[in-house]
């Protein structure tokens, strides 16, 4: 009788050792297609893989990068700020670039700037300027175009705009048309307090009729 339990719990050992060893055996055969996959494709990517470690950075890449370390770019910003009689003035642009070194100084593209509103509101254009944030100071460059008072408008190719004194100037030539007529001149001089526009140098009058 002792003989027959010895057997049942040899039976019993053996069958709880062989379930264990089944599950070891399933897993091996799951594990093992999927390995042989992992290196398939590794084997499969790796011309790829090696030339994306060891293809050098353009000259392009890098100059990318000093101007991410250097630089921030600002899309379509718009800065505000007053005049000394505390008139609002507005600059938008479509593209801002400010370097970290002088970040009073913002370079601008395509901008557009309003001094003053209502009746006496001058409207600013150009291609491209540089605005001093400290000094309240705008260089507009490449056609510059100043919608005035009265439907006037004035064109030049540079002029520096001070917010703070509300005057404008510009030592390239001016054209200024109005509803009486055209002047031209050498140079420019605009006082948004004073509502004046004085040419300086040579100067030519054309009258409407």
């Amino acid at each position: 009788m002792s003989s027959n339990r010895l057997q049942d719990i040899e039976n019993t050992s053996v069958v709880n050792n062989v379930q264990p060893y089944s599950n070891f055996v399933r897993g091996v055969r799951l594990i093992f297609p999927i390995g042989i996959l992992s290196i398939i494709g590794v084997l499969i990517l790796w011309p790829t893989l090696q030339k994306i470690h060891t293809e050098p950075l353009t000259k392009q890449d890098l100059t990318a990068l000093r101007q991410a370390e250097t630089q921030n770019r600002l899309l379509q910003p718009t800065f505000n700020t007053q005049d000394s009689k505390g008139r609002l003035v507005k600059i938008q642009a479509k593209e801002a670039i400010q370097n970290k070194t002088s970040g009073h100084l913002v370079h601008l593209k395509t901008l557009n700037a309003q001094m003053d509103e209502g009746k006496d509101a001058v409207q600013f254009e150009a291609n491209e300027g540089i605005y001093d944030q400290d000094k309240k100071i705008i260089t507009l460059q490449d056609n510059v175009v100043i919608h005035g008072v009265d439907d006037t408008i004035l064109t030049t190719q540079e002029l520096t705009a001070n917010i703070h004194t509300g005057v404008a100037t510009s030592t390239s030539p001016a054209t200024l048309e109005t509803q009486q007529g055209t002047i031209q001149g050498q140079s420019v001089t605009i006082d948004q307090n004073a509502q004046t526009t004085t040419f300086q140098g040579p100067a030519k009058a054309v009258i409407n009729p």
